[in-house]
Protein backbone atom coordinates (compact mmCIF):
# COMPACT_ATOMS: atom_id res chain seq x y z
CA UNK A 1 0.00 0.00 0.00
CA UNK A 2 2.62 2.34 0.53
CA UNK A 3 4.21 1.70 -2.77
CA UNK A 4 0.99 2.31 -4.46
CA UNK A 5 1.14 5.83 -2.60
CA UNK A 6 4.08 6.74 -3.42
CA UNK A 7 4.18 5.66 -7.13
CA UNK A 8 0.14 8.08 -6.97
CA UNK A 9 2.14 11.09 -5.38
CA UNK A 10 5.17 10.88 -7.58
CA UNK A 11 2.99 10.62 -10.32
CA UNK A 12 0.74 13.69 -9.37
CA UNK A 13 4.38 15.55 -8.80
CA UNK A 14 5.63 14.81 -12.16
CA UNK A 15 2.47 16.59 -13.66
CA UNK A 16 2.58 19.71 -10.95
CA UNK A 17 5.93 20.46 -11.53
CA UNK A 18 5.96 20.67 -14.99
CA UNK A 19 2.81 22.92 -15.06
CA UNK A 20 5.07 24.64 -12.12
CA UNK A 21 8.00 24.86 -14.85
CA UNK A 22 6.30 26.34 -17.14
CA UNK A 23 4.51 29.02 -15.10
CA UNK A 24 8.58 30.01 -14.03
CA UNK A 25 9.18 29.89 -17.57
CA UNK A 26 6.13 32.69 -18.93
CA UNK A 27 7.27 34.55 -15.07
CA UNK A 28 10.58 34.93 -16.74
CA UNK A 29 9.51 35.88 -20.00
CA UNK A 30 7.49 38.94 -18.67
CA UNK A 31 9.03 40.34 -16.12
CA UNK A 32 12.65 39.49 -17.06
CA UNK A 33 13.69 37.11 -14.41
CA UNK A 34 12.32 34.13 -12.58
CA UNK A 35 10.89 35.02 -9.13
CA UNK A 36 12.89 34.67 -6.45
CA UNK A 37 9.79 33.06 -4.31
CA UNK A 38 7.29 30.99 -5.57
CA UNK A 39 4.71 33.08 -3.42
CA UNK A 40 5.49 35.86 -6.74
CA UNK A 41 3.46 32.82 -8.52
CA UNK A 42 0.56 33.86 -6.55
CA UNK A 43 -2.19 35.21 -7.50
CA UNK A 44 -1.55 35.28 -11.46
CA UNK A 45 -1.16 31.72 -11.45
CA UNK A 46 -2.10 30.00 -8.34
CA UNK A 47 -4.38 30.76 -5.72
CA UNK A 48 -1.60 29.92 -3.36
CA UNK A 49 2.15 28.02 -3.59
CA UNK A 50 1.45 24.86 -4.96
CA UNK A 51 2.84 20.99 -3.18
CA UNK A 52 4.01 18.66 -4.98
CA UNK A 53 2.52 15.65 -3.24
CA UNK A 54 -0.40 15.29 -0.96
CA UNK A 55 2.47 13.91 1.58
CA UNK A 56 4.67 14.59 4.59
CA UNK A 57 7.07 15.61 1.94
CA UNK A 58 4.96 16.97 -0.76
CA UNK A 59 6.53 20.50 -0.90
CA UNK A 60 8.50 22.12 -4.15
CA UNK A 61 11.88 23.62 -2.60
CA UNK A 62 12.67 26.39 -4.52
CA UNK A 63 15.24 29.11 -4.55
CA UNK A 64 16.63 31.83 -6.53
CA UNK A 65 20.71 31.63 -6.80
CA UNK A 66 22.95 34.74 -7.77
CA UNK A 67 23.53 33.45 -11.22
CA UNK A 68 19.76 33.60 -12.22
CA UNK A 69 19.34 29.96 -12.53
CA UNK A 70 17.27 28.72 -10.07
CA UNK A 71 16.69 25.53 -9.02
CA UNK A 72 13.13 23.50 -8.30
CA UNK A 73 12.99 20.60 -6.81
CA UNK A 74 11.14 17.99 -4.35
CA UNK A 75 11.56 14.63 -3.18
CA UNK A 76 10.97 11.14 -4.53
CA UNK A 77 12.03 8.96 -2.06
CA UNK A 78 12.53 9.84 1.66
CA UNK A 79 14.61 11.38 3.08
CA UNK A 80 16.87 12.02 0.34
CA UNK A 81 16.14 11.32 -3.45
CA UNK A 82 15.12 14.11 -5.34
CA UNK A 83 13.97 15.06 -8.87
CA UNK A 84 15.33 18.71 -9.58
CA UNK A 85 14.83 21.17 -12.40
CA UNK A 86 17.70 22.72 -14.39
CA UNK A 87 16.60 26.02 -15.96
CA UNK A 88 19.69 26.46 -17.63
CA UNK A 89 19.74 23.00 -19.59
CA UNK A 90 16.02 22.78 -19.22
CA UNK A 91 16.29 19.03 -18.05
CA UNK A 92 14.84 17.07 -14.92
CA UNK A 93 17.96 15.26 -12.96
CA UNK A 94 18.37 12.99 -10.13
CA UNK A 95 19.55 14.19 -7.05
CA UNK A 96 20.33 11.93 -4.01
Amino acid sequence: MVFVANYSNNKLAIYRSQELVKNLESYKKENGAYPEKLEQLVPKYYRSVPTAKISAMGSFFYHSTADGNPMLFYVIYPPFYRNGYDFQSKEWKAFD
